[in-house]
Order: C-alpha cells, then structure tokens, then sequence
C-alpha cells in the first residue's frame, strides 16, 4: 500500500518552494479499494512518501490537517471539448477536484493556445487531438495515401493520438490504424459505420468513445442491420434494440478484453438524450453563459421519444455493467459541454451514472484516477481531499476539501472563490 500511494502523488510537487505534509488521512487506494487509516503523506521536491507520525516533519513545511478526511487520486475526465470553452474553464475543472483532461477534436483556431497551456505544465493537464479524421473535412480520408498524409500532418503539429469518425470507409479507417501503428500513436474515437466493434478491437483501437457501435455489435442481426445502415445512413434504432443478444455481449466483452480495448461510456452525453429540456433542474447551469444554455435548449428540443430514448439509454448500461464484470477496462469521460454535461461537475454525475449501472464504488473511482494515468502512460499527478469516504458513496467525491498540484494547496475557500468567479464572467 506504501508503494501504491508514493505512485498515488508522485509529481505532484515538482518545483516545489516548500514541503507540504498531509497528516492524518485516510489513504485510499482505487486499485484495490483499501483504506489506510491515520496516514501523514509528505510532499516535497522530488519525493513524496508515507512517512511515521511519529518523526519529525522538515523544517518550513506546510501542514494540511487531514484529520477524518479522504486522501485519493487527482480526478481525470477522458473525453471532453475544453478547446470550445471560454477562457477560464480550467477554473470549473480544478474546482472540482480535475487535475487532468482528455480532449478529443481540438479546432485548428484553438489549438495553439491548447499547446500554450501544455507547455506550461500545470493542471488541468492536457492531452489532445485535432478534429477528427472522417469521411469529409479538413482532414478527410479515402484510401491510404491519404491516411499517411494526415496522419503525418497531425503528428507534426504534435498530437498524442488520433480520433477516427463514423463516417469512414473500410479500406481508409484500416489505413488509418496501420499509420497509427507505425506512428506509435494511440487510435481512439467512434467505430465508423461500415466496420464492427470487433473489428476496430482486434486491428488496435484503444479506446472507444461513447459505446459507439456497441449496440448493434450486440444484436442477433448485426450485419444485416449494418449493411442497412451504410446504405441508407440511419441506424435502425428500434430493431436493433428489439434484437439484442445477451450472448453477443458476453463475446463482445472477451473480445475487448482480449485485445485490451477500453470503453469511455460518456453516460452523462447519453443520459442528455433522455431529458425534456423544459424540466432540466440542475443548480451547476448557474455556472454556463445564457448563450450555452440556450443553446442547449434548442439542441434537446428537437422532436424525440422519450421513452425510446430511455431504453436505449437504460441497455446500454446494462451492457456496461457486464462489461465491467467481464474485466473491460472503463475510463470515466463526460463529453462535457454536450447539452447538460456542465464542464467539471459533469464528472462527478458520470461516477454516479457509473455506479448506477453496475460498477461498484471501486471501480467507478478507478475509471477517473489511476485507470486514466495507466490508459496515458503518464505519472499520476495531484491529490484530492474529501470530507467523506468515496467508497461508501461515490457522490462523496462532490465532498472536496482541498485539491493539491502543482505545489498548490486550493482549500475550499479557494475553489469556491474559482467558482464565484466562474459565475461573475458568465453573467
């Protein structure tokens, strides 16, 4: 456990003008879900370490009593649009106890000041693509020549991976995954229409957003509906649903597994589909611009059933649960600021989604902590504080009571003063 929770912090204070020793936490780890009790963790420059109570703290260093408190991970959202915020979104990100996000379709416009902010190496850490590499667009692909030419275009400007679409043909989206393998640069995003959740698995995908193709990957009458669905451009819903196959879903997870594939669900994108947009009631909206949420209430006002939008919604959650049962790796994303997925808070719903359909605490946790950093190959960085053990209830994470990175110790009074100010420039 010592080992795990020098890994835990490590990173989070590099540079530091002094150390920090959080004494009397509870320790929790996300791997295996103990609890160690009455803990002192000292931060300092280029270590950082569970040390005796008993022996002396360096001189000069910064104690944060942690006493009944809940020391965990720095929280990772691994799927967002950040890129499309107003200046200062890294404010709702940090208030909420966020110390890194996964952007996936960076705009050309946006992305030097998305570099600019990389290279400042503070939290909220970035990692991010451009766009994403579809049928038509600015980085359109047809056939292989035109896969190594944005492929390579992308690299040189520096992207940590690529993100494929829908509407990608067979013979580009393979293209595509053999650039990205001779690259060394992970293949994330959509499952194209025209290619099966199976296949994106087994040539190297290693994350799937949003579930996509997962629900007709599990029914009986997958290619039939598929071939459908290229030809005349719209997914049978109805059917699909009508023929679901739980045992598709048991050979789908072994193959996930198999080929070490993650699933980032992004259940709090999902759920949006399920709202009437004249009945959301949410106090986080407070903290979205007139101009976002009316634009929201016209993208969810749109002519829908409801109650079919429920079920579908409801199945796939269901299917996630018996992939996290199976073994599948789970990543937490929000798709944040997709209608009602309110940038930082929207996390701490998609753990509770999680839970709700079928992860325990544990897990839910694990998806935003260490499964994100294992996904990245980066060092964990930053540590949280709450008020309440999160694997007793996993809304416990909305508990915070200090966010520690960078050599920053933010206390409550500092998030709420981040979030003051968050409510001042969009009024």
């Amino acid at each position: 456990m010592r080992g795990f929770v020098a890994l835990l912090v490590l990173g989070a204070a590099s540079a530091l003008p002094q150390p920090i020793a959080i004494t009397h936490a509870f320790v929790v780890d996300p791997r295996s879900g103990e609890i160690q009790n009455n803990q002192t963790v000292l931060v300092q420059t280029g270590a950082v370490r569970v040390v005796a109570a008993a022996l002396p703290l360096p001189a000069g260093a910064r104690r944060l009593d942690a006493r009944g408190k809940y020391l965990i991970p720095g929280l990772w959202d691994m799927h967002t649009h950040v890129g499309d915020l107003p200046a200062g979104w890294e404010e709702l990100y940090l208030a909420n106890g966020i110390v890194g996000v996964r952007e996936m379709a960076c705009t050309q416009e946006n992305w030097p000041a998305q570099q600019a902010h990389r290279k400042r190496g503070v939290a909220p850490y970035l990692v991010s693509t451009i766009g994403a590499i579809d049928r038509d667009g600015a980085q359109a692909v047809h056939n292989a020549v035109e896969a190594a030419r944005v492929t390579d275009k992308l690299a040189r400007l520096g992207v940590d991976f690529f993100k494929v679409y829908n509407g990608l043909s067979r013979d580009a989206y393979f293209a595509i995954a053999a650039e990205a393998r001779k690259r060394n640069l992970p293949l994330t995003g959509h499952v194209p229409d025209a290619v099966s959740v199976a296949e994106a698995a087994r040539t190297g995908q290693k994350s799937i957003e949003h579930m996509d193709g997962v629900m007709l990957a599990c029914s009986r009458a997958e290619e039939g509906y598929r071939k459908l669905w290229v030809t005349d451009g719209r997914l049978p819903r109805p059917l699909v649903l009508n023929s679901f196959s739980s045992e598709k879903v048991e050979a789908l997870a072994g193959v996930l597994l198999h080929a070490g594939t993650w699933m980032v669900p992004t259940l709090t994108e999902m759920r949006s589909e399920t709202l009437d947009a004249r009945k959301v009631d949410d106090a986080n909206l407070q903290y979205m611009s007139k101009d976002w949420l009316a634009d929201w209430k016209r993208t969810l006002s749109a002519m829908r059933d409801l109650g079919f939008e429920r079920r579908w919604f409801a199945k796939h959650r269901e299917i996630l649960g018996l992939f996290e049962r199976k073994g599948v790796k789970i990543l937490a994303g929000t798709d944040a600021p997709w209608p009602y997925c309110v940038p930082g808070f929207s996390l701490h719903d998609e753990l509770e989604l999680l839970v709700g359909s079928g992860l325990s605490a544990r897990g839910a946790l694990a998806a935003a902590t260490v499964n994100a950093t294992e996904f990245l190959n980066v060092v964990p960085r930053g540590v949280v504080l709450l008020g309440a053990n999160p694997l007793l209830d996993i809304s416990n994470t909305r508990k915070i009571e200090a966010v520690i990175v960078d050599g920053r110790v933010l206390v409550r009074k500092d998030l709420d003063a981040m979030l003051a100010a968050t409510r001042k420039r969009v009024r």
